[in-house]
């Protein structure tokens, strides 16, 4: 089955960045995408009713593929990129293996 990544980011002050529009910019998830075999899909949420969130979200064929993007230096590159960013945002990783999927 599928590995799930989550990255929850929250602004500190609604101000600071526009996360979605930043990570878009940036190319984040296509990089991922153009970068490992294994990388699925990806997207960007927000809850409307938590306008300092983000998450993204992005679907591996397995843990394996996402733990190549974690060490490749593209991915270094777009930290290092967003940088400037860091001090006023919070990041958590939520990692979930997929048990059950249905489709329609």
């Amino acid at each position: 089955m599928d590995f799930h990544s989550y990255m929850v980011i929250t602004v500190k002050h609604q101000k600071d960045c526009d996360v979605a529009k930043t990570w878009t910019e940036r190319r984040c998830i296509e990089e991922a995408a153009e970068t490992i075999p294994g990388f699925k899909y990806g997207e960007i949420l927000e809850d409307p009713s938590e306008p300092l969130q983000t998450i993204v979200h992005c679907c591996w064929t397995n843990k394996s593929s996402y733990e190549e993007w974690l060490s490749s230096p593209v991915r270094e590159k777009q930290e290092q990129d967003l940088a400037e960013y860091a001090p006023v945002l919070e990041f958590r990783n939520i990692l979930l293996d997929s048990k059950h999927y249905v489709s329609v």
